[in-house]
């Protein structure tokens, strides 16, 4: 019930957020649509793949019968497709409910990226951007001006307004992309298929195509409470997702991977040292109520995320508080640990001359005592501005590893490899920046000794 109630206060409040701002056009950090050319490092990227989804709209012989298929990969438990009725339908009907039904069933703290084939719908969503998403490159001077558009019936305006509400609600970035239709782009074929079989006898799903402003309201919070805890809801309700199951309607969004939860795994079974290595630290409290941290364990993990050290170190000083709630640290842990001085010198010794990355390093190389050069870390929590906040403040590495990886951490058991491997898979994924990123602060620091060693001028 108390969680219930708390979802229920985060939902309001993110409504009445929506209803204050909502007017406001979305800047490019949380809405990026390009309609024109196929951006084909976004459609092959293999990065965040399961964060990308495919939709396409059918319409039936019978004109008043459309279809829709969402499509991310083989396995995917958001993959979706049925059917939907509306008198005069048109097909950019279908595919804006195609948009529609993975904005509302994909996690809204999640990075997501949308590509359809339909150039209408792609600019219906691009018209709620601030002018910098919605730019277009100027026309071509036409010999006759072009036919005036067709206003939106009233389903289509409707089915608009609440996809403009989700992309309000959203606290992760949404990319939405064209992609060629029948241009051999499988995932796109498969939606086109799932879009025809939901127009033929896929099930029925429900769309907002007459809702009013307390339907609307309602659906939205709909929305809100079914989220994860993480993004301030409490889920779908077992009732609701044993009666989803039964009716072939879309599966509880936020579960993947056979219903349980994804957490991150190695990449291969490699277990060699490797150049680029990550590290998470755990510390506990020593010194009056255990307001000072102290090394109590180490784990690094190789570029492929295997466990290459790990190691509990019993601290100088009497713990006061093991902090067992955040760190997993229990007095048995650390009865028989090894000196954290050694610890230390094994560390040092590991990382020595290799890129280290982890989040808010500089908690970790306090802990250890030493501290490697700066051009050869990197941190998730500091170096690029996508991963902070609007403010600037760090992000916590829970929060980034749900939005760009989707993947849960720190949920359960406490494990430190999943956090340093959390890491790891952030820096793979924007590799690229964190490396311009070193780049220029090497450029900085030797700039800074280039200055400080010139002779002062009378």
């Amino acid at each position: 019930m108390l969680a219930l109630l708390r979802a229920f206060v985060v939902a309001t409040l993110a409504l009445i957020e929506a209803l204050l701002f909502g007017g406001k056009k979305l800047d490019k950090s949380r809405l990026n649509v390009k309609t024109k050319g196929v951006d084909m490092k976004a459609l092959l990227s293999p990065k965040g793949k399961h964060m990308k989804a495919f939709t396409d709209g059918s319409l039936a012989a019978d004109g008043t019968t459309c279809g829709i298929g969402v499509f991310y990969e083989e396995g995917h438990a958001l993959n979706f497709h049925g059917g939907f009725r509306s008198a005069g339908a048109q097909s950019n009907l279908a595919e804006l409910a195609a948009l529609w039904w993975a904005l509302f069933h994909h996690p809204r703290g999640q990075h997501l990226t949308v590509f359809s084939d339909s150039a209408h719908a792609l600019r219906a969503v691009q018209a709620i951007g601030c002018d910098e998403t919605a730019a277009q490159p100027k026309p071509r001077r036409a010999r006759q001006p072009p036919p005036p558009a067709r206003p939106p019936d009233r389903a289509e305006a409707c089915l608009t307004r609440a996809i403009s509400w989700l992309l309000w609600l959203r606290t992760a970035q949404t990319s939405f992309f064209k992609v060629s239709a029948h241009k051999g782009f499988r995932q796109n074929e498969v939606a086109d298929a799932l879009a025809q079989s939901g127009a033929a006898d896929g099930p029925a799903c429900d769309v907002p195509l007459r809702l009013g402003g307390l339907g609307l309201l309602l659906l939205l919070y709909r929305y809100l409470l079914g989220q994860d805890e993480l993004d301030g809801g409490v889920g779908e309700p077992r009732s609701a997702r044993r009666t989803a199951a039964g009716s072939g309607a879309a599966p509880e969004p936020r579960r993947r991977d056979g219903g349980r939860l994804v957490r991150p795994k190695p990449l291969s079974g490699s277990t060699e040292l490797s150049e680029v290595v990550a590290l998470d630290c755990e510390m506990v409290g020593v010194g009056p109520f255990g307001a000072r941290s102290a090394l109590a364990s180490v784990c690094v993990v190789n570029d492929a995320g295997n466990r290459i050290y790990f190691s509990y170190a019993k601290p100088p000083r009497k713990v006061t508080d093991y902090r067992t709630w955040v760190s997993g640290i229990t007095p048995e842990h650390l009865e028989r640990a090894p000196a954290s001085s050694t610890v230390q010198e094994e560390v040092r010794a590991l990382v020595a001359g290799r890129v280290v990355v982890g989040h808010s390093l500089e908690n970790d190389f306090r802990a250890l005592g030493f501290s490697p050069p700066d051009r050869m870390l990197r941190d998730t929590a500091h170096d690029l501005p996508r991963l902070r906040t609007r403010a600037g403040r760090p992000k916590k590495l829970r929060r980034l590893a749900w939005e760009f990886l989707g993947l849960t951490i720190q949920s359960g058991e406490h494990d430190p490899a999943e956090d340093a491997m959390a890491a790891l898979f952030l820096y793979h994924r924007f590799r690229r920046d964190f490396e311009a990123r070193a780049a220029q602060k090497a450029a900085e620091a030797e700039a800074r000794e280039q200055t400080a060693g010139r002779p002062k001028v009378e």
